[in-house]
């Protein structure tokens, strides 16, 4: 049976049938930045959170950026009926690990806290992450996820060896959600002063 005969708009076919070409752009990798992970522990650990309900569609969704000034979360208003995975997501073994944050406009220095995605599509841009950084520098690195539907730009995810440099940065994120380790890195010179995840050589 077809997936119009199963009830799927044409939209959402075309949706769900990108994740496995979503992945076009190069990696951030640096060393000083984000270590060495052992790229066994990388392998192990990016299936076992990206290797089920590869096609399904997701709300990916960071509630803390989306509260009002008095301290309270408006909700979200999930007309798709979709699965809604909250973020930031942090994957960790042995040496590698993994996070998953929305990406935030470099002009306007907001962070999309809601978008739509799939594990397919993360999984497709993880594993340029790691042929870009395990396999070609031996180092991690960052890469950013596009939207199938739009091309920008909607989630990143982060690599690094436990105990690397990064985990500063995420130090402060956790302390004040509105701090971005991604436009900080490009800052700094690791990740491009755009804020584009390519650091030029």
């Amino acid at each position: 049976m077809g997936l119009l005969q199963q009830g799927f708009s044409p939209v959402l076919m075309f949706y769900l049938l990108c994740p496995y070409t979503a992945a076009a752009q190069a990696a951030s990798c640096d060393v000083s930045t984000y270590g060495k992970p052992e790229k066994r522990d990388c392998l192990t650990l990016f299936e076992k959170f990206t290797s089920s309900q590869n096609l399904q569609t997701r709300f990916f969704d960071e509630e803390q950026l989306r509260v009002d000034s008095d301290n309270t979360w408006p909700g979200v208003a999930n007309v798709f009926e979709q699965p809604i995975v909250q973020l930031p997501r942090f994957y960790a073994m042995n040496t590698c690990n993994f996070a998953l944050m929305p990406y935030t406009n470099p002009a306007t220095r907001l962070a999309n806290p809601l978008d739509i995605s799939s594990w397919g599509i993360i999984k497709s841009y993880g594993n340029s992450l790691m042929q870009d950084c395990l396999e070609e520098k031996s180092a991690g690195g960052e890469i950013f996820i596009k939207s199938s539907t739009s091309m920008n730009p909607v989630l990143v995810i982060f690599m690094w060896a436990s105990g690397a440099n990064f985990e500063t940065k995420l130090n402060q994120y956790e302390n004040d959600p509105s701090f971005s380790p991604q436009l900080s890195l490009a800052e700094g010179g690791v990740n491009g002063t755009d804020g584009d995840g390519i650091r030029v050589a």
